[in-house]
């Protein structure tokens, strides 16, 4: 394919590169036909839209309409992660109620269009096929295995102490370029692995991981890049035994 950069100092070749897609319309020949039939069927400002994208122009909202213009099946997230994907919410009583108020705020809007239809303003675009880009609850999102953060005292409904595992943490260090500091931290690091504990260290970029290594190793911290092409920013810390 073509080189990229990766990092700062790194420069990588691929032949393969995957892309998911996401809620974006490519506007190509299929979905402009398909705008252009639809306009003939609808009235105000949907057919408006639907005649200015046919007409291969790019409209405010449109993705709005992708159910009804394209012919790929639109899918969750969720559907589209590898099997045995794990998902990670942060606050589920937080996700799961700003999704109901995402919802119950559309069925407001919706309320309030018609209203000023009945009084002679523009009809609300209707709603028949519209279902798969529609807000939802967290409820009817299909989800593989997933693990909970929530803050202490906040269980969710159905969930016991038995279920909870407790996690106990504390913000990590931010030397900062303080050299007694840093020290401070690489003792603490060693003394950790030499008494058996693991630690790991992620990186924004791959050549970062291998620059933070070296540092480990050369404070006398036994290290290890974590195996295979789909870790490549992760660095785990033990002791001699474990190198």
């Amino acid at each position: 394919m073509s080189t990229f950069i990766t990092g700062i100092s790194e420069l990588r070749t691929v032949s393969e590169l995957g892309t998911i897609k996401n809620a974006a319309l490519l506007i190509d020949d299929d979905v402009k036909a398909a705008a252009e039939k639809l306009a003939t069927t609808r009235s105000g400002q949907v057919q408006e839209m639907l005649t200015r994208i046919g007409d291969g122009q790019w409209v405010e909202g449109m993705e709005s309409l992708i159910p009804l213009i394209s012919q790929h099946p639109m899918k969750m997230l969720t559907e589209v992660m590898p099997e045995k994907t794990h998902v990670l919410m942060c606050g589920p009583e937080r996700i799961r109620s700003r999704a109901q108020d995402l919802i119950s705020a559309g069925e407001e809007f919706m309320a309030a269009a018609w209203e000023t239809a009945a009084m002679g303003g523009s009809a609300p675009i209707a709603t028949d096929g519209l279902e798969p880009s529609a807000y939802r609850s967290l409820a009817s999102i299909p989800m593989p295995t997933s693990w909970h953060i929530s803050p202490p005292g906040m269980l969710e409904t159905g969930v016991t102490e038995d279920d909870v595992l407790p996690l106990t943490f504390e913000p990590g260090p931010a030397p900062r370029g303080d050299l007694k500091e840093i020290g401070h931290l690489m003792k603490q690091l060693r003394d950790a692995t030499v008494a058996g504990e693991r630690v790991a260290y992620v990186a924004a970029t791959p050549a970062g991981a291998r620059r933070q290594a070296e540092r480990f190793r050369e404070a006398g911290i036994a290290t290890r890049m974590a195996a295979g092409p789909e870790y490549p920013c992760l660095l785990y810390t033990s002791d001699a035994a474990d190198e």
